[in-house]
């Protein structure tokens, strides 16, 4: 190879490498992929409530990424109580909890309020292993 080729692929790579840094540099921020555990959940009144009461066995993101009407919400609460062992909650904690939920995780698909099936999968997340 000559000195005037190697001159020449010494600029090509050169200006390969300006020409990906401009393009990275006009790129957009990324979005980080690493929130806040407690900033999935909206923080609206009744936050602090499920902090408390869903927090010792769930992370935030089971909670964020399940989308329920408040029937199915009452309905897993009392499954959790059942099965899991999960503590009585006084009536007027747990009515500001279904609320709280209603509010910021209803049904995604507004056919499941029907009892329409969906052909979504369930959310995938390894459930709590000391179950």
């Amino acid at each position: 190879m000559s000195r005037s080729q190697n001159s020449i692929s010494v600029l090509l790579v050169a200006a390969a490498l300006l020409y990906s840094g401009a393009q990275a540099a006009d790129a957009p921020p990324a979005v980080p992929v690493n929130t806040n555990a407690i900033q999935q959940l909206k923080a609206v009144k009744g936050r602090e409530l499920i902090l408390a009461n869903c927090l010792p066995c769930h992370s935030t993101a089971v909670i964020a990424s399940t989308h329920q009407t408040r029937e199915k919400w009452d309905q897993t609460i009392t499954k959790m109580q059942k099965q899991n062992g999960m503590w009585p909650i006084p009536t007027s904690i747990r009515t500001q909890i279904l609320d709280y939920l209603e509010a910021t995780q209803p049904p995604s698909d507004p056919g499941l309020d029907k009892g329409k099936v969906t052909p979504w999968a369930t959310p995938l997340y390894r459930p709590n292993p000391l179950w």
